[in-house]
């Protein structure tokens, strides 16, 4: 297990002999990608139970399902630097008691406030954190619900009041939180949180459309009286969020056409509904930065062609190639990419099919070959590349794959 043990683990398929690998593998450099790519399943534990909390715990974390055996990895993880990831990532179920009661109230508390279902457990809580800093995304959190009263009238109306005032729901007590608040410089939240229903109007005529007006927009439901509302907003800073918001119905198109194609125009793309309009669209955008965005947000249909033939193969071909479905134009696709730089993503990615004996074929056998020959499926023109193969410093991954199903050529 040296230095091309990556690859070999990469391609492997996760079965019966997973074990073995990775009881004799050893937990270093590489052991991130080993972890990414094993199927959390029936083996779990072990895998778990040996390996080092360290550096690449995070990943470890993320990706592992929180199942029956959530407990005994919470309770052995040392509370640090990444804790937050596992909190945001951890269903928070039966167990959830334990959990609040045995991290430490510190830096990262916030995330963890935020996440929590606020059920049965939430008056101990609110009981027993500490009124200060974070206090606010506590408040915003919250399900204001039988004892909001109680929260609202021991809270100091300071700096924080405005999250407050956006989290509460706006029911029969609404009326006097609103009328005794002072309309200053947190009145946006007051108005993005209150319910568009029979007084929304008058609120909504008595604003000023200032520096506030973007979060008014993105509230509000775009319902009868939106087409007033668009067609007085003045298109500048925030109408990022008035696009992005948006339902793309029967009025989207002189949306899109009225606006300017600049700096926003990636949340314009990765919100529209790619549909029968969606031609113009990509047509009259131009690509620059925010191509990507683009790319890997359009569904690969009957226009896919067109789109991939005027793309420049430049420094975000990745994304392209990792997302487009190899289907009947692959071919075309791929007679036109430069092997260079990203053509291991493009190899590790392609489907071994029909015309995979003339990618192999036209590519070059440098640096990569490793990953083409771990990824390939041995078949019936296995013995093609093995013969052209030069048999030099990675000969050993073929070696260990490749073995038998060479014996029977």
């Amino acid at each position: 297990w040296g230095s091309w043990a990556g690859p070999l683990v990469s391609s492997c398929s996760w079965g019966s002999w997973a074990g073995p690998l990775v009881s004799s593998c050893s937990w270093g450099s590489w052991a991130g990608p080993l972890v990414s790519s094993c199927s959390w399943g029936s083996w779990a534990g072990p895998l778990v139970s040996s390996c080092s909390w360290g550096s690449w715990a995070g990943p470890l974390v993320s990706s592992c399902s929180w199942g029956s055996w959530a407990g005994p990895l919470v309770s052995s993880c040392s509370w640090g630097s990444w804790a937050g990831p596992l909190v945001s990532s951890c269903s928070w179920g039966s167990w959830a008691g334990p959990l609040v009661s045995s991290c430490s109230w510190g830096s990262w508390a916030g995330p963890l406030v935020s996440s929590c279902s606020w059920g049965s457990w939430a008056g101990p809580l609110v009981s027993s954190c500490s009124w200060g800093s974070w206090a606010g995304p506590l408040v915003s959190s919250s399900p204001w619900g039988s004892w909001a009263g109680p929260l609202v009238s021991s809270c100091s109306w300071g700096s924080w009041a405005g999250p407050l005032v956006s989290s509460c729901s706006w029911g029969s007590w609404a009326g006097p939180l609103v009328s005794s608040s002072p309309w200053g410089s947190w009145a946006g939240p007051l108005v993005s949180s209150c319910s568009w229903g029979s007084w929304a109007g008058p609120l909504v005529s008595s604003c000023s459309w200032g520096s506030w007006a973007g979060p008014l927009v993105s509230s509000c439901s775009w319902g009868s009286w939106a087409g007033p509302l668009v067609s007085s907003c003045s298109w500048g800073s925030w109408a990022g969020p008035l696009v992005s918001s948006c339902s793309w119905g029967s009025w989207a198109g002189p949306l899109v056409s009225s606006c300017s194609w600049g700096s926003w125009a990636g949340p314009l793309v990765s919100s529209c509904s790619w549909g029968s309009w969606a031609g113009p669209l990509v047509s009259s955008c131009s690509w620059g930065s925010w191509a990507g965005p683009l790319v890997s947000s359009c569904s690969w249909g009957s226009w896919a062609g067109p789109l991939v033939s005027s793309c420049s193969w430049g420094s975000w071909s990745g994304p392209l190639v990792s997302s487009c479905s190899w289907g009947s134009w692959a071919g075309p696709l791929v007679s036109s990419c430069s092997w260079g730089s990203w053509a291991g993503p493009l190899v590790s990615s392609c489907s071994w099919g029909s015309w995979a004996g003339p990618l192999v074929s036209s590519c070059s056998w440098g640096s990569w070959a490793g990953p083409l020959v771990s990824s390939c499926s041995w078949g019936s023109w296995a013995g093609p590349l093995v013969s052209s193969c030069s048999w030099g410093s990675w000969a050993g991954p073929d070696q260990t794959s490749g073995k038998l199903s060479a014996d029977s050529f």
